[in-house]
Parts: C-alpha cells; structure tokens; sequence
C-alpha cells in the first residue's frame, strides 16, 4: 500500500522504483519485502516512506525522523 496517498498530495511520496523491484524478483528470485517511495521538493528529498506488500502498511515505529523511511516498518495494522 503506497503511504499517504490519501493525504495532502502535495507531500505525497510519488517517486518508487516499482518496475526494478519486479525485475529483480523474476530475473533473480528476490522479492521485494518494502519498496522505498521518496518526494521531492526540487532537487531536495523532502519525505521517504516504505511501500509495503499488501496488506501491511507503512507502521510508525514510534521514534526518528518522521520523514524518513528509516523511521517506519512495513507490518499489518492494529485495526
């Protein structure tokens, strides 16, 4: 599921290499576990954010950068 995509679409991450990610899984058997999907701001990344495999979701994990994909783990929500 691609984060924030219901969100403000000007801070959408609308960047992520999906077509690499299904090149490696069917040339080399490695399936992608998350995706990293980025938005720009000019030449500046401003937001990156895991695209996770359905029917996980990016999950905050409570500490770090909020802005940074580094801050998230993909996993099925608490709802």
């Amino acid at each position: 599921m691609v984060p924030d995509a219901g969100m403000c679409p000007a801070m959408f991450p609308d960047t992520f290499d999906a077509l690499g990610a299904l090149e490696r899984w069917g040339e080399e058997g490695i399936a992608p576990d998350k995706i990293i999907a980025s938005h720009r701001d000019g030449a500046r990344v401003c937001k990156t954010r895991p695209v996770s495999p359905y029917p996980e979701s990016a999950i905050y994990k409570r500490s770090g950068d909020v802005n940074d994909a580094a801050s998230f783990r993909c996993g099925r929500p608490a709802w």
